[in-house]
């Protein structure tokens, strides 16, 4: 189930719970939607060291299955295979998706930007992480890709997005413009090894 999620389970939950208390995302009472939840690395750790009310969503049984097992009977697990989310509009104070869109097409992106927006309370955060072109340590990244595509290697789609696609989409969205902290920077959300971006729910698409 580690290796399922990249490794690193207990470190990478730890990680991904202090780059979302950093960003304001977490405290007591939230309620929290975390997108592509995997085997429960951030919900085991945020189980652990705080009272949120939790929501994870993935399109794996088996992992959902052991994110239920090392997560608080509370937290709510959803499988899901479809872009429009089973949730109510405005039910979420936070909404984090790490280590999603990187495996996605852009229109699926989107789609759930779109979402995220509508679970979303006024002045709900967006926290997420990607890969980018700018960013020297993603280009590894992409020369694995590459190369496993001459080799007919098949292994997980890796898709960058840059930050004036995210800039786009938010505007038009409806959401603040968004904040990043590059893949390097000092701090938690350096150490996920992808570049974070947060920002929040402003008004109506325009």
């Amino acid at each position: 189930m580690s290796l399922a999620v990249g490794g690193s389970y207990v470190e990478q939950g730890e990680r991904l719970a202090a780059i979302l208390h950093d960003a304001g995302a977490i405290k007591d009472g939230t309620a929290i939607l975390d997108l592509g939840c995997g085997s429960g690395r951030l919900a085991a750790t945020l189980g652990r060291r705080t009272q949120v009310d939790y929501t994870g969503v993935d399109i794996v049984p088996e992992l959902l299955k052991y994110a239920r097992k090392k997560s608080p009977r509370s937290y709510k697990f959803i499988e899901s295979h479809s872009l429009k989310l089973p949730l109510a509009s405005e039910s979420f104070d936070s909404v984090c998706a790490f280590s999603l869109f990187t495996h996605l097409k852009h229109e699926e992106s989107f789609a759930y930007f779109d979402e995220a927006k509508r679970v979303l309370r006024p002045r709900g955060l967006f926290v997420f992480s990607f890969l980018e072109f700018r960013e020297p340590a993603h280009w590894g990244v992409f020369e694995e890709t590459l190369d496993g595509l001459m080799r007919h290697k098949r292994g997980h789609a890796n898709v960058f997005i840059e930050r004036n696609v995210i800039e786009l989409w938010a505007a038009r969205l409806g959401f603040s413009p968004p904040r990043f902290i590059a893949a390097g920077d000092p701090g938690p959300a350096g150490e996920l090894g992808q570049t974070l971006a947060t920002m929040v729910v402003m008004g109506e698409a325009h």
